[in-house]
C-alpha cells in the first residue's frame, strides 16, 4: 500500500468567535478541515485531472479520527507577491462522544485570505454568492451548508471558488471534481444514510 503523497492537516486552525452553542458545535468541526497544502501540492499531483486523494490521520491525545477527501486546483492562483497552489478538502471528524461531522474548505498553500465573499459555481450553473466561514488565521475557508455543498460536488465535473487573498485581486481557483463518489466510501461515518 503506498503512502499518500500529502500528509496532515493544519492542526493550529482555529475557527473564527462563535456566537451561540450551535455555531460552537459547528465551527469546532470545522477546526482542522483544510489538509496541509502545502505537504499537498508538493506531492506532485497532476491536477489537470480530477484526483481526489484519502488522508487518515487521528489525534493522539483523544484518538479522534480525521479522513479528508481532497484535490488540488488546475493552477495556480496569484497570492500577495507569489502564486500558490488552491486545495478543496472534504472532511469527516469522528470524536469520541460526539456524533460524527463534515466539513468542506479551502485553503492556499501561500498567503491568506482578505474577504469572506466567496462565489461558488458548479460546470455551466450560473455562480453563487455565498459567505463562507475563515479560520482565524486566515489560511483557509469552510462552506456555511456542508450538504449542500457535497450533494453539487458529487454532481459535478468541474468547480469554480472566486475568492479574495490578502493583498491581491480576486482569483478563481479552478478543480476538476468528477469522481468523488469513488472516494466518498471513505466518509462513510459522517455522510447521511
Amino acid at each position: 500500500m503506498s503512502k499518500p503523497r500529502h500528509r496532515g492537516f493544519l492542526s493550529h486552525l482555529r475557527p473564527p468567535p462563535a456566537r451561540g452553542h450551535y455555531v460552537q458545535q459547528v465551527l469546532r468541526t470545522l477546526l482542522a478541515v483544510v489538509i496541509s497544502a502545502s505537504s499537498f501540492a508538493q506531492g506532485g499531483a497532476n491536477a489537470a485531472e480530477s484526483q481526489w486523494e484519502v488522508v487518515r490521520e487521528s489525534d493522539e491525545m483523544d484518538d479522534s479520527a480525521f479522513v479528508s477527501v481532497a484535490t488540488l486546483s488546475e493552477q495556480p492562483v496569484k497570492v500577495f507577491l507569489a502564486h500558490a497552489q488552491a486545495v478543496l478538502a472534504i472532511r469527516c471528524t469522528t470524536k469520541l462522544g460526539e456524533a460524527p461531522s463534515l466539513s468542506v474548505g479551502l485553503a492556499v498553500t501561500k498567503g491568506t485570505m482578505e474577504d469572506d465573499v466567496v462565489r461558488v459555481r458548479f460546470d455551466d450553473d450560473p455562480p453563487d454568492v455565498t459567505t463562507w466561514l475563515i479560520a482565524t488565521t486566515k489560511k483557509a475557508y469552510f462552506a456555511p451548508n456542508t450538504d449542500a455543498v457535497l450533494a453539487r460536488l458529487r454532481r459535478a465535473k468541474t468547480l469554480r471558488v472566486e475568492f479574495k487573498p490578502f493583498g491581491a485581486d480576486r482569483v478563481i481557483a479552478r478543480f476538476r471534481v468528477d469522481g468523488l463518489d469513488t472516494k466518498l466510501s471513505a466518509l462513510r461515518d459522517c455522510l447521511p444514510q
